[in-house]
């Protein structure tokens, strides 16, 4: 069988952006986001992730560079970035401020009832967003009644009732609890997995990075200074440990999995004279690294 192509969805060519004061949020970043890809943008708090994710949604304009998507230049016309904006969908940090309207089916309607669409489409729409994102039972809730967890949800249905190609999230897990958190990722990885969606997030979690990155991209005052473009298990896990440098620079220690994982590995509890272990064995997770051990 014909291996499927990977295409690019995303792309910055030397993109740079300064805030009216001169101080540079962005300096010539280059970046590839791939089509049905999961990729993170780490970096500290003030590194300049948010910015990034204006620029890739038009709502912000670049000092210099430019920035492509599906392989054509963004221009900033109305028509245009209406376009973009409708297939590329983006989750800032704070729920609250795109939840707008009274009940959750009013709000996640806003989108596609100004894209101009037929009713029946738009409630056929929301329909699908809401059971996507297991909301239906709060349909027709006000939506400052839903809990953190719920509203983040929320936001991502409105943003799937405008058919978006990418979802773009800035710090999704902030505010969100470990049951909550795990079910964001079981949404994502279906959105991912059923309607190819490429989901881009940002985060200064390590831990999370290293376990969910297929691209991962390092950002340091605004600037990128380390980037992971193809992160197998074996990939990602020479990422996080040879060059851990340019993490440590960035004020980053390392994921806790790999740190148990070499302190075990160090002791012998993953040697070669092991039957049990397979070198080729790189978990991602404390589960995963959890499942290996009981295995040997």
């Amino acid at each position: 069988m014909e291996k499927t192509k990977i295409t690019t969805i995303l792309e910055t060519s030397n993109l740079s952006y300064a805030y009216s004061d001169g101080k540079k949020a962005l300096e010539d970043v280059n970046i590839k986001f791939l089509r049905g890809s999961r990729s993170v943008v780490l970096g500290a708090n003030g590194a300049g992730k948010s910015t990034l994710f204006l620029l890739l949604n038009g709502l912000y304009r670049p000092t210099s560079g430019k920035i492509f998507f599906d392989g054509e230049e963004l221009v900033y016309s109305t028509k245009f970035l209406r376009k973009l904006r409708s297939r590329v969908g983006v989750l800032f940090q704070d729920p609250d401020t795109q939840l707008i309207l009274g009940s959750l089916r009013e709000d996640i309607s806003f989108g596609p009832m100004n894209l101009g669409l037929e009713r029946k489409v738009v409630e056929e729409r929301v329909e699908r967003a809401l059971i996507a994102t297991r909301l239906e039972k709060y349909a027709d809730s006000a939506v400052h009644s839903l809990s953190y967890g719920q509203k983040r949800r929320a936001g991502i249905a409105g943003l799937l009732a405008m058919d978006p190609e990418v979802l773009i999230l800035d710090e999704p897990t902030a505010g969100l609890d470990k049951r909550s958190q795990q079910e964001l990722f079981d949404l994502l990885k279906e959105l991912i997995d059923q309607r190819g969606i490429s989901v881009i997030l940002s985060t200064h979690d390590i831990d999370l990075a290293y376990s969910w990155a297929d691209y991962l991209y390092l950002i340091d005052s605004g600037r990128v200074v380390a980037n992971c473009v193809d992160c197998t298990s074996a990939a990602i896990f020479d990422f996080f440990t040879q060059g851990f440098s340019k993490f440590a620079s960035c004020g980053f220690v390392p994921p806790q999995v790999i740190e148990l994982y070499s302190e075990l590995k160090r002791v012998g509890i993953f040697s070669s004279n092991n039957k049990g272990h397979n070198d080729t064995q790189y978990p991602h997770s404390m589960s995963e690294l959890i499942k290996i051990i009981k295995e040997l």
